[in-house]
């Protein structure tokens, strides 16, 4: 599994760790992250699974606030089909206390110029809903 590790001005975009479980919960557990989110807040013991399940997986990306070193979000990265078109589909969410700040702006410009400098990506979609 891919060991990168990118940073920006205020964040850090890395793999999941098994130890991210308690930081998961603390955004995915407030039902204002479901106000644009299709789903519903979850219990400690589901962020614990999801924490380990990422671990294991390559489409999620932990969005830790430099400063604090707390996971504030997630982002969703992961190649669609087919294959050959080198085309990945991007999402993410962020904590509610951390939105309006610009930080997913920030979080998916750095994994996109990493993706096309290091990954091979050539499109990427990204999906808005009101």
């Amino acid at each position: 599994m891919e060991k990168t590790v990118i940073s920006t001005d205020r964040l850090t975009i890395r793999r999941f760790a098994p130890s991210d479980g308690p930081d998961l919960y603390v955004y995915l557990s407030d039902p204002r992250t479901y106000a644009f989110e299709l789903g519903e807040p979850i219990d400690e013991q589901t962020a614990s699974r999801l924490a380990h399940e990422r671990v294991e997986g390559t489409d999620f990306w932990a969005m830790e606030l430099r400063v604090s070193g707390r996971l504030i979000g997630n982002l969703y990265f992961a190649q669609i089909e087919p294959t050959p078109w080198r085309a990945w589909e991007l999402g993410f969410i962020v904590h509610p206390a951390h939105q309006c700040q610009r930080l997913a702006t920030e979080a998916a410009t750095a994994l996109l110029r990493h993706a096309f400098a290091a990954m091979g990506m050539h499109r990427v979609e990204a999906h808005w809903s009101p």
